[in-house]
């Protein structure tokens, strides 16, 4: 195999896989989509393996193998790109962005990222809208937004990652009420539950062939709130990984139904804004940045016992690249 011509081959691949589409990337590229199903199609033949597998007539997914190259060429080449904009085209984006995420998203992961994309784009200005709300795009006046539930077709998006969730309580509480040994044991306890469209429970109880939430059960209305109820001993609580620390206040309990819990999360704009110049440049930006920023976080054994801690990088990469590409 000719690597440097594997090599050269690889940005077309990514387009596609990043795009979601081969008309889109070839539009992106300037050129043909026949010219770009050619390129697909030999680095196909130098690898030696399908990148991408037909689901019907308009459709394609990722293959096992391309979802391992695309986590690849995320992490290798976007490093590259990014290292190649901050040394010599710090100003190539620019403008003012409305981006909204819950309100946990953003205090923990868009924060940063924010902060680091201004830094590195002088003329870049990006405006967090923190809601729990369903996002309206044109009543808000929104450019991108952050969503854990699959956007519907109007609009282009990508698939982030799959978030990992955590069941916790403080110290304080288990000392006073007891450890949960298993599910029906939580019948004694205070569950603390997040009020709109979260069905946390009710899927771990979903294990079980019995459900009733508990009687003494609290509802809150985002994850940040629901944190900091259960750091003060108000109860046990489900919570994405990104809120949780090995070294805060809370200890995880029940850690094996907590392992089956993950949301998918998707970065989106209108399918009018993906025509503003850079806008598709600066979504895949933050999706990678958002990616690096959720697998660099690893968990001890007593998280998830039985189980190794979480890489960054590429194997969490791959986990997040399983998507639907349009023709």
């Amino acid at each position: 195999m000719n690597m440097d011509k594997s090599f050269a081959l690889l940005h077309y691949f990514q387009a596609v896989a990043e795009y979601n589409s081969f008309s889109r990337a070839a539009n992106k590229l300037n050129i043909s989509q026949s010219t770009i199903s050619a390129q697909i199609k030999k680095l196909e033949s130098q690898l030696g393996c399908d990148l991408f597998i037909r689901v019907n007539k308009h459709h394609f997914k990722l293959s096992r193998e391309g979802m391992t190259l695309l986590a690849e060429c995320q992490t290798s080449l976007n490093g590259l790109r990014h290292c190649m904009m901050s040394l010599g085209q710090t100003e190539t984006m620019a403008g003012s962005f409305n981006l909204a995420c819950s309100v946990a998203l953003g205090n923990r992961v868009m924060l940063p990222v924010i902060d680091q994309l201004m830094a590195t784009y002088p003329h870049l200005v990006i405006n967090l809208v923190e809601t729990s709300l369903e996002k309206a795009f044109f009543d808000d006046d929104l450019d991108i937004a952050l969503n854990f539930s699959q956007p519907e077709p109007a609009f282009y998006y990508q698939r982030v990652a799959d978030v990992d969730k955590v069941i916790v309580a403080s110290r304080t509480y288990l000392k006073r009420y007891g450890t949960p040994a298993s599910l029906s044991d939580l019948g004694e306890h205070r569950l603390l539950i997040q009020s709109k469209g979260k069905l946390d429970w009710p899927n771990i109880y979903a294990q079980q062939s019995k459900f009733s939430l508990p009687e003494r059960s609290q509802y809150f209305e985002t994850n940040l709130t629901k944190m900091h109820a259960a750091e003060r001993g108000m109860g046990i609580a489900v919570l994405p990984t990104y809120l949780y620390s090995p070294d805060s206040q809370l200890v995880p309990v029940l850690p094996h139904y907590a392992l089956r819990l993950s949301e998918s999360l998707y970065i989106m704009c209108s399918k009018k804004k993906v025509r503003q110049p850079g806008m598709v440049e600066l979504i895949v930006e933050i999706a990678e940045m958002i990616r690096q920023r959720l697998y660099d976080t690893t968990f001890t054994a007593e998280c998830f016992p039985g189980h190794e801690a979480k890489p960054s990088g590429t194997e969490q990469a791959q986990k997040a690249a399983e998507r639907i590409l349009d023709v």
